[in-house]
């Protein structure tokens, strides 16, 4: 399951590389220099030709796109820890302080009472690890370990962070938005296929069966907030029941080179354009 880290690196260099292109591109015409010559002789109005319109205009409304729905589940996501974390909470108690111990993700965990059993992973720069009283309850120690092993594996690769990356980037160019879900579902897959390695199949499996059978239940499981929680679903399932088989979707490379594609096809615009107003 590690194929899912190398094309969301891989996403992220593109992206790197094409800002850094852009950026060597304007350098290269001497943008700023040319920028403050003109306002010194009142010609900046000379500067927004017509193509400049042409190309602007439609990156900047998807860039505020996809800010616009970054900012609305980072409020969502605000919203609903406020509630969760006001609720009342519990120190850690044997068996589940001796798990945390033995996972070395101490002070990272905190237990809450809410109505309906719960665990997941919040925070985009230092995430943390909240579950609740009705989970303690409902599962055994060794499911309870599985459960923890799950959101640690969300808590060391920032998923929460790359949660709501996906949804910058996914509404900014929209024919990625499939491929957005199928990152969150890869992303579970993943922290799956770590419990199964470590500790195997069996207490995870039980840990969602019960989860299962309980109304109302991993109702936070969901990519409208930049939280990574504890959901079933029938890939999930299905990786539990054959872990010898790779059942979780396939992104092709190309799929994932749609982005860099589109912004080196604007950085050759930008340079074709920043060309006729200063060759």
């Amino acid at each position: 399951m590690q194929s899912n880290r190398s094309p969301f690196w891989m996403l992220l260099t593109g992206l790197g590389a094409c800002g850094l292109g852009i950026a060597m591109e304007f350098e290269s015409h001497a943008c700023v220099g040319s920028l403050w010559t003109c306002s010194q002789q009142h010609m900046v109005h000379n500067l927004w030709t017509h193509d400049v319109w042409m190309m602007a205009l439609p990156l900047a409304f998807l860039l505020v796109r996809g800010c616009f729905a970054g900012m609305q589940q980072l409020w969502r996501t605000r919203q609903l820890l406020r509630a969760m974390l006001s609720l009342p909470s519990h120190p850690l108690r044997t068996p589940i302080a001796e798990i945390v111990a033995r996972l070395n993700i101490e002070g990272r965990v905190q237990v809450i009472e809410y109505a309906t059993p719960e665990a997941f992973c919040y925070g985009l720069f230092r995430p943390r690890i909240c579950l609740t009283t009705p989970l303690l309850q409902l599962l055994s120690p060794a499911e309870l370990e599985a459960v923890l092993r799950h959101e640690r594996h969300h808590l060391r690769r920032y998923d929460p962070l790359r949660t709501l990356i996906w949804t910058v980037v996914s509404n900014m160019f929209w024919w990625l938005d499939d491929h957005a879900h199928q990152a969150y579902l890869l992303r579970e897959l993943a922290a799956d296929r770590a419990v199964i390695d470590e500790q195997g199949r069996t207490p995870l499996a039980s840990a969602l069966f019960k989860l299962l059978a309980v109304p109302n239940a991993h109702q936070l499981s969901r990519p409208d907030f930049a939280v990574s929680g504890l959901s079933v679903t029938d890939a999930r399932i299905d990786q539990l029941l054959h872990p010898e088989q790779v059942v979780a979707p396939r992104l092709l490379v190309w799929q994932w080179l749609y982005l860099p594609g589109v912004l080196l096809f604007t950085l050759m615009m930008c340079s074709v354009v920043m060309t006729n107003l200063w060759g």
